[in-house]
Parts: structure tokens; C-alpha cells; sequence
């Protein structure tokens, strides 16, 4: 008897209507696994909402929506969509999704099989797998067959040190076991981005794996053209840092700076007796990062032209 393995799906939601029906159905038209979906409207102020009930109504099986509440931000919404997956009682997969993407039909599945591969020789682990993206326009048509080499990502860092200066994660590609959410959460108020925070956990205490195979369709619309552009020129300043922790005294931006030191530090705090020497070394000289005295030049080289 084939068993076909059950992957929760977490979709956090705010004004995503014009895409939002088009990416839900691609999600529960995912080959070879069951889905169930579980969706959170953060407060919008356009017919998401509407949307997901009537999704909910349809396949009340396969489609929850949790009771909207209190506006929460982007990662506050997804930690509390992974806190009541994770708490499912059959739970072992879950996956995180973007409001306004295109999933391939076997993106599930094929993340499925390499997330079983990696579990296999490490039963235990906290593992999370990723992939690459195609980026497409807002009326679908081809931007860029992949993302990682739209923007130049260095997805094979996967090292604990490299996640720390950049995450070279994109969240809705995201498939993870059960063990990494429950060694993520909860995720602090200083953690960048939730894909962030649970690549840096992945990389401390489990694996990270990429998949090199475009099997997301990346929408580049108005309202998300931060995603595909901006990490081309946050890549400048990263490679710089990492260099800085190494001992070279370079320019930096110190607004990023300091975001990444609270982060290291939130990240300290939260694992400070699970953690190598090496990493907490390593942490140690990202939080002193905002007191190194080449930052005054960072707006004039990095910012400011």
C-alpha cells in the first residue's frame, strides 16, 4: 500500500486578493501528497478574507482559516500559523506560502523527496529544504528563469556563519520537518524576516538543503518589487560584512547593521546553552558590529549614491 505523505501548508495573508484564488488553487492541485492549508488574514482591507472562506467552504478538509485577531505583521502572522500546524496532531511536514506565487504542480513532492533523503541518514535532525524560483510578471509572463541567478544568490552557503550576514532562503519555497518548527519557535520580535530566523536554525542545529530546480513561479508585482530586485544590492553590503568578521575593517550600512546584530543577539539569547564555541563566537562579533568604527562612511559609499 502507497502511503502519500500529508504536508501542512501555512499561507499567511494580507491585501492579496488580485493573486490570492490563482495561488491557492495551485496548492491544493499538488501531485503525489495531501495538502491541508492552513490560512491567516492579517487585517486586509480587500477581499482576501472573503476569499479564503469561500476556499474554506469549499474544501473544509483540506482548507482552515484561523480567526484573523489582531493585526500581527508578516512574521508574527506566520509564527502563528506554524505554532498551530506544528501543534496538529498528525503533523510532520509543513511547507510556508506566499499570497501571490504560482506553485509547479510536483513542488510538494519533489521537496518531499529530498527532505526524506536528508531524514533518512539523519532521523532526529532539524531539516529544511528549498528551491530555486522562476520569476514571471504580474500577468504571468517570464521575467527570469531563475531567481538564483536573477540575483546573483549564493544558495550553496548554507553554512551557519553565512546565513548569519544573509539568508539565502526564499521562504515560499520552504518545506520543512516538524522538528525545525518546534526548535524555531517561538520567533522573537528581532528575528529580520520568519524565513530568515528558521534558516539561521536550520544552519545551527540541522541542515539546510537546495534544490536546484526552479519549481515556484515568483510573482514581481507593485506591491512585492522589494522581493527580486533588493537583495541584488543588499548582496554588496553582506559580502562586505562577511569580511568584517573576518578581521578586515570595511564600510558597512549601519541601519542593516544593526538589525542583523539584534537578530544575532535575539538568536543568542534563545539557544546561548545549545550552542558550538564557534558559533557563539561568531555571534559575538555580529552583535559588536554596530560599534565598529568604520561605519560613519557606510551612507556616502553603500547608501548614498
Amino acid at each position: 500500500m502507497i502511503v502519500v505523505p500529508r504536508i501542512h501548508v501555512v499561507l499567511a495573508v494580507y491585501n492579496g486578493a488580485q493573486f490570492l484564488a490563482q495561488q491557492i488553487d495551485s496548492i491544493l492541485q499538488q501531485t503525489g501528497v495531501e495538502v491541508r492549508l492552513y490560512c491567516r488574514d492579517d487585517g486586509s482591507t480587500d477581499q482576501s478574507l472573503a476569499i479564503l472562506d469561500t476556499f474554506a467552504y469549499r474544501e473544509p478538509e483540506r482548507v482552515m482559516v484561523l480567526n484573523p485577531g489582531s493585526q500581527l505583521g508578516v512574521v508574527g502572522n506566520f509564527e502563528t500559523l506554524l505554532t498551530v500546524a506544528v501543534n496538529t496532531a498528525d503533523v510532520g511536514y509543513i511547507a510556508l506560502a506566499d499570497q501571490d506565487d504560482l506553485w509547479h504542480p510536483d513542488k510538494l513532492q519533489h521537496s518531499y523527496q529530498q527532505l526524506r533523503q536528508r531524514e533518512r541518514l539523519n532521523p532526529h535532525q532539524p531539516i529544511l529544504v528549498h528551491s530555486d524560483l522562476r520569476v514571471i510578471d504580474s500577468a504571468g509572463q517570464l521575467i527570469a528563469p531563475s531567481l538564483r541567478r536573477y540575483q546573483r544568490i549564493p544558495y550553496r552557503q548554507q553554512h551557519f556563519a553565512h546565513q548569519l550576514f544573509r539568508n539565502t532562503v526564499t521562504g515560499c519555497t520552504v518545506l520543512m520537518n516538524a522538528a525545525l518548527v518546534r526548535k524555531a519557535l517561538p520567533i522573537p520580535s528581532a528575528a529580520i524576516m520568519h524565513d530568515w530566523w528558521l534558516s539561521l536554525v536550520a544552519s545551527a542545529f540541522g541542515q539546510l538543503g537546495y534544490i536546484d530546480r526552479s519549481l515556484v513561479d515568483y510573482r514581481q508585482h507593485g506591491a512585492n518589487a522589494l522581493g527580486a530586485q533588493a537583495q541584488s544590492r543588499h548582496h554588496r553590503i553582506l559580502r562586505v560584512l562577511g569580511r568584517m568578521v573576518r578581521g578586515q575593517p570595511m564600510i558597512n550600512n549601519q541601519a542593516m547593521i544593526c538589525r542583523l546584530a539584534q537578530q544575532a543577539r535575539a538568536f543568542l539569547t534563545q539557544f546561548a546553552s545549545e550552542l558550538t564555541v564557534d558559533q557563539q563566537r561568531t555571534l559575538a562579533r555580529i552583535i559588536d558590529l554596530p560599534h565598529h568604527p568604520w561605519q560613519q562612511l557606510a551612507w556616502r559609499v553603500w547608501g548614498g549614491r
